[in-house]
């Protein structure tokens, strides 16, 4: 197309004009300039197409690496019943999704619907083993996309780690930075764009978790 004459005939037609006020190699560069910004311009808009917002059912056939997400669900504003709880507890609409990254780190990350654009990872106390669901309700509330993953296992005593070196690596190190490129990578799916500001809270284990 560049080549043709069609594509002559578009340059002439909008840039034709500089060529009569300015010198000709001026004009050139003119025509140059404009090409690029026309090229920088449909890049942008491919990339905001590929980085295009994605429902929250969806996001179960998300791929991603090592990591299965296992159900992605949409939760209405009101009572909503925290897992391991019997009260119900008051809830912002949000997406809930629930993964786990290879080879048993389960996460979950809560995505609101009116969002800040901010992305926090809540931390556990103690040996880990649970995902700390208390802390998500009040986070989703101040519009934070929340995270927490049980670090891969799910007993609160010591024995998960015996003849287990894989989940002694997952407690120590590794599930909390596996759920969080997991996550960020749910989020910016979602809401297509990544966060602009990441945050940890945790206490306890949670303060080495944050370390």
């Amino acid at each position: 197309f560049l080549e043709s004459r069609e594509a002559h005939g578009v340059f002439s037609t909008l840039l034709g004009p500089l060529a009569t006020a300015l010198p000709l190699e001026q004009a050139a560069w003119v025509g140059r300039i404009a090409g690029w910004l026309s090229l920088a311009a449909g890049f942008t808009f491919l990339a905001s197409a590929a980085w295009a917002q994605q429902p929250c059912e969806q996001l179960k056939a998300l791929t991603l690496p090592n990591t299965r997400i296992t159900a992605a669900t949409s939760v209405p504003a009101g009572a909503f019943t925290l897992p391991g709880q019997t009260a119900p507890t008051q809830v912002k609409a949000f997406c809930r999704v629930e993964g786990v990254v290879w080879p048993e780190v389960n996460f979950e990350v809560w995505l609101p619907a009116n969002w800040n654009r901010k992305f926090l990872a809540l931390g556990n106390g103690g040996l880990a083993g649970n995902i700390a669901y208390a802390g998500m309700p009040g986070s989703v509330a101040d519009g934070y996309a929340v995270a927490s993953t049980d670090t891969g296992h799910k007993a609160a005593e010591a024995n998960w780690a015996l003849g287990h070196m894989e989940r002694v690596i997952d407690f120590g190190y590794r599930g909390i930075h596996v759920m969080t490129q997991a996550a960020k990578a749910i989020t910016a799916a979602h809401y297509g764009r990544a966060p602009e500001h990441s945050y940890f809270d945790g206490c306890s284990n949670g303060g080495r978790q944050a370390l």
